[in-house]
Order: structure tokens, then C-alpha cells, then sequence
């Protein structure tokens, strides 16, 4: 009798606990669905439970001029425009890691926006900017968020988006671009590279020479590397792999990011 009575309480802790679980798991849901209204921020981090390795490590890091906030199971990233003192808020509640946020929602005083993009939030590489980056006078809002693969794979997209109406502008994939404009094969001696019918030759010996040294551009060290990003007020893209660098050029056209040339160094 006693041992039916033993298993008996056992069975009940066991269901009380998988309900406590799933109404964690319930309240988390819901506590990102609630607190999406313009200003509530505050309340959304104390009321997330803060538990993680994470949550007091990095608490309100601002690196320049983007305020950082990263708890175990929340992520945001805030800045405000100079020109028009509008704050922008990017965050999101929705993780499957303490380190990657899926479905960031990006906010002003004006528009909400809840996108499928996510973000590898461990080294803080996330960051907002505004540049008039169309041309039309007005500076558009770029998100650049890191979306690394993996040890050795540093990849960075840009995102940018109308700052008043948070309509995003499409950017071609410099990497589909890069990889279909190349022919690469490895041999005995090193490395044959085809970009457009030219040539390119490098041995085995030059390039671990530039690995030693830094690599092509002092990039060479970090491995693979894929990152689009502004420079001088236009959109760029690096295409890093072990035998060269490819810089990838745009020009804003038909309400999107156009390819408009390249840079090989090899």
C-alpha cells in the first residue's frame, strides 16, 4: 500500500511540473505578444524572467551609438536619429538559444514592423544607422545584423528600410552574384581562378604566405567572411574566401539595391 502511494505522489509531481513548464513557456509567448506597444520596453525586460548566463553580462552596452541590451531570452538593440530625435527599437522575445533571436521587430513612434529577419546576438556585431543611402535626400534606416554560420564563417547582411513608413528595400545577393560570375579550380600547385573569361593564378605557397601576414586586406585571419554594409553613404558588399577578395558595388534603382560592378584582389 505504501509503495502504490509512493509512485502515486511521484506521478502528481511530475504532472505539476510539466505544467509549471508549460506555462513558462506560455507566459514567455505571451509577455512578447503584450509588450509591443511603443515605450513598454522597460517593462518588457523586467518582466521576462532573467535566469540566463547572460542576463547581467551585458545589460545596456552602447557601442557607438547603438544601445545594446541582450538578456537570456531577449534581445534589443535601440538608437536615435540625429536629424529628428526618433528613437528606432529593434528587438525580439523569440529565441530557440541565448544567443540567436529569430523575427526581429523594428519600431519608431510612427511605424511597427514585425520581420523574419534574426541575428546571432553573442559579439554585439548588431548595429543601427542612418544614411541617405537612395539618394533622395532623406536617410533611410540600415539595420546591419550578424548572421554567422559557424566557427570560421563571419557573415554580416544589411537591411534598409524607409525610416518613416519601415518599408524595407531589397538588396541582390552579392554572394549568388559572386559565385556565379567565378570559375575556381584547386590543382597541384596552388589555385586557378576564372572571373569573366581573365585569368587568375595563385600557388599553394602565396597564399598561405597571406594567411601568415594577415590575408588580402588584413581580412585573410577571420576565414570565410560575407558582409554588406554602407560605405560613404552607398551600399557595398566583401566577399572573402581563401584566394581573394571580391568588392561588390550597388546603385539604388527601381526602388532596390542593383549590382552595379566588382573588385577582385587575388
Amino acid at each position: 500500500m505504501y509503495k502504490k502511494i509512493k509512485i502515486l505522489l511521484i506521478m502528481i509531481l511530475l504532472l505539476a511540473l510539466l505544467y509549471v513548464a508549460r506555462n513558462v513557456k506560455l507566459n514567455n509567448a505571451k509577455l512578447a505578444q503584450e509588450y509591443v506597444e511603443y515605450g513598454k520596453y522597460e517593462d518588457l525586460r523586467k518582466s521576462v524572467p532573467g535566469d540566463g548566463e547572460y542576463d547581467n553580462v551585458i545589460e545596456g552596452v552602447y557601442i557607438n551609438e547603438t544601445n545594446i541590451i541582450r538578456r537570456n531570452n531577449y534581445y534589443e538593440i535601440s538608437s536615435v536619429n540625429p536629424d529628428n530625435k526618433r528613437k528606432v527599437f529593434v528587438y525580439s522575445a523569440d529565441t530557440d538559444n541565448s544567443y540567436t533571436f529569430h523575427n526581429l521587430t523594428i519600431e519608431t513612434n510612427k511605424e511597427k514592423v514585425t520581420t523574419n529577419i534574426s541575428c546571432y546576438s553573442k559579439y554585439d556585431n548588431n548595429r543601427i544607422y542612418f544614411a541617405d543611402v537612395t539618394g533622395d535626400g532623406k536617410e533611410e534606416l540600415c539595420l546591419i545584423v550578424d548572421n554567422s554560420g559557424g566557427p570560421g564563417i563571419h557573415v554580416w547582411n544589411l537591411h534598409v528600410f524607409d525610416l518613416e513608413t519601415l518599408e524595407e528595400y531589397k538588396i541582390e545577393n552579392p554572394v549568388n552574384y559572386v559565385e556565379n560570375l567565378i570559375y575556381f579550380e584547386e590543382t597541384e600547385t596552388g589555385v586557378h581562378l576564372k572571373v569573366e573569361g581573365k585569368d587568375y593564378y595563385a600557388t599553394h605557397e602565396a597564399i598561405k604566405k597571406n594567411y601568415s601576414s594577415g590575408g588580402i586586406n588584413a581580412l585573410q585571419n577571420v576565414g570565410n567572411y560575407e558582409k554588406v554594409y554602407i560605405n560613404e553613404n552607398m551600399v557595398q558588399a566583401t566577399i572573402l574566401r581563401s584566394y581573394g577578395v571580391f568588392d561588390v558595388f550597388y546603385k539604388f534603382e527601381d526602388d532596390m539595391f542593383k549590382i552595379s560592378g566588382y573588385e577582385i584582389t587575388f
